[in-house]
């Protein structure tokens, strides 16, 4: 058995010890995901050895250009994007030895774009800065020091704000050891208090700033926007507020975020977001290019997908702890029995109150259950997901997997029609190359909505698996079958009567494609994938509503949409 075999099994096994059941009160689910959470916090991300940026693969670390650049071979545009992302999210230091300025900036390992982009104009390299652990995603940096980190000092500081002073000092980093120390208490000085310098905005500027430290919102259940940026000081989300009150008119409002030691500029508006967006998009948006395309398209109809996608894109701070789209609306259901009870004490009718005041503690208790439940399905899935990357991209290819994960990747990265990569039984180990150019296509689909059928692991039920078979189509469904399965020809198959556990164990998945009853027998028609020559031409009858085998133990579903 292979290392990383026994690593898979086990970071398994541990898992599931954490699974909610249907049975489990509030008080279990929630130790379950405590549980579940700490597993996380000692769960490795594979260590990266490269990234991936469009169609090429860098090895890390990744060096960029070695040769000073000048102000005018780059564009004005693009410094003052880089100046808004460095004001946001970049970091001016100085070496241990004291003897040059560095630059760094760092970002979530998926969305090295931006760094590229630092390195190809300033030089210097990107690298892992921190291997991945659990919520926590790898972090890689760029960095720049030396004579090429002063110049890049210099070219950033002519349009920055934020942090112009600490760029200018950079830039001008002196050359005799005895001036070093006091630059080196000049530049720990200037990130103590607001030292921004208070400028004209561009919108490059404020795109990069905005994919540094912005966040697009939209409230649960509607099409209203609002755009939110913050910063540790005001003074430069003022210079900002007043170019979006000038160039949109409307009227931001910067205030203090809560409890935590920033603040908070907001403009909110549907149309004016929407303006805002679409210029910055114009300017250069880079990291959040996806999510503003999103937003921009934020209709009525759409608006349940588009917050869902939106929620995808955004960090891992509030994982597991964002209300589906069952619980907005049992949320906005107990805010409306509120109202009601509101509105029956003014009236005097004291036993409307009460009936409203204990209907509310009925829904709330089962609100917090069902979203503890949804948190523990998704902190589940998150935990096979991460554990899968030791083997291969998200499965183990021919090796086996994971019907969620395999739903994932084909949500991620994409699906092709049958006659672009057909799988052959005839071959030991399948055939999956790729035989059309996908380029080409005129189409091509991708897999959304993927889920538990039941809505989380252990939920599957013969009913539920009818009625999603029926609205939604083919499901995929797993099970351990006995060795006699090999040599099954027709009819309704049975093994051994077994008793169901709360963890079956499941070694082999299939295509769930109807269900029929033959003379009183109730049973489920698969699609395997061991040719025509096996079964009922491919297919198998399996007794349905005794969970033969497991097979209604872990049932995934996807819908499938052309992009």
């Amino acid at each position: 058995v292979k290392a990383w075999q026994l690593h898979f099994a086990r970071a398994l096994s541990d898992a599931a010890t954490y699974a909610a059941y249907q049975r489990d009160p509030l008080e279990e689910v929630n130790r379950k995901n405590v549980q579940l959470r700490l597993l996380l916090k000692v769960t490795p991300w594979p260590r990266l050895q490269d990234f991936k940026l469009q169609e090429a693969v860098y090895t890390l670390p990744h060096s960029g250009r070695k040769q000073l650049v000048e102000m005018s071979v780059v564009e004005a545009s693009k410094l003052q994007y880089l100046a808004g992302f460095f004001d946001g999210d970049g970091h001016v230091g100085c070496e241990a030895n004291l003897s040059s300025p560095y630059l760094h900036v760092s970002q979530s390992f998926d969305k090295p774009a931006i760094l590229m982009l630092f390195c190809e104009v300033f030089g210097g390299s990107i690298f892992v800065e921190s291997h991945g652990l659990g919520l926590q995603k790898p972090v890689l940096a760029w960095r720049v020091s030396g004579s090429m980190a002063r110049r890049g000092a210099h070219l950033l500081a002519n349009y920055s704000s934020g942090k112009r002073k600490q760029l200018q000092l950079a830039a001008a980093w002196p050359q005799g050891k005895s001036c070093r120390e006091g630059a080196k208490a000049q530049l720990q000085k200037l990130k103590k208090y607001d030292s921004a310098v208070p400028r004209a905005c561009t919108w490059e500027y404020c795109a990069g700033l905005f994919d540094a430290d912005g966040h697009i919102q939209q409230k649960a259940g509607t099409t209203a926007l609002g755009l939110h940026v913050f910063q540790k000081f005001d003074t430069m989300l003022d210079s900002v507020r007043a170019f979006w009150a000038s160039a949109l008119n409307v009227v931001p409002r910067i205030c203090k975020e809560g409890t935590r030691p920033c603040f908070r500029l907001s403009m909110y508006g549907t149309g004016s977001c929407k303006r805002g967006l679409q210029e910055m998009l114009q300017a250069g948006l880079l990291c959040k290019a996806e999510q503003a395309e999103l937003a921009i398209g934020l209709r009525s109809e759409n608006a349940a997908e588009v917050r869902a996608r939106l929620g995808q894109m955004t960090g891992n701070q509030q994982f597991g702890k964002r209300l589906d789209e069952a619980g907005l609306l049992r949320a906005h259901r107990i805010v409306a029995l509120r109202r009601q009870a509101l509105y029956w004490k003014d009236k005097g009718k004291l036993h409307h109150v009460e009936a409203r005041l204990e209907e509310i503690e009925r829904l709330k208790g089962q609100h917090k259950l069902l979203n503890a439940r949804h948190e523990n399905e998704q902190l589940l899935q998150y935990h096979q997901m991460l554990v899968a990357l030791f083997c291969s991209e998200y499965n183990q290819g021919c090796n086996g997997g994971y019907a969620f994960l395999a739903s994932r990747w084909a949500q991620d990265v994409g699906l092709v029609p049958k006659n672009c990569s057909h799988y052959d039984p005839e071959k030991l180990i399948g055939s999956c190359e790729l035989k059309c150019d996908v380029a080409t296509l005129q189409k091509t689909w991708r897999a959304t909505n993927h889920h538990y059928v039941g809505g989380y692991y252990g939920a599957a039920s013969e009913e539920a698996m009818k009625q999603e078979l029926v609205e939604r189509g083919p499901l995929v469904v797993s099970f351990e079958p006995q060795s006699d399965i090999m040599y099954y020809t027709r009819g309704i198959y049975t093994s051994a009567p077994h008793q169901r556990s709360e963890w079956e164990p499941v070694d082999h998945a299939v295509l769930l494609v109807g269900y029929g009853s033959d003379q009183g027998r109730k049973y489920w028609i698969l699609q395997n994938s061991w040719g025509k020559d096996w079964g009922e031409d491919g297919y198998i009858r399996m007794l349905r509503g005794q969970d033969e085998s497991g097979v209604e133990s872990i049932v995934v579903g996807a819908d499938v949409v052309e992009e």
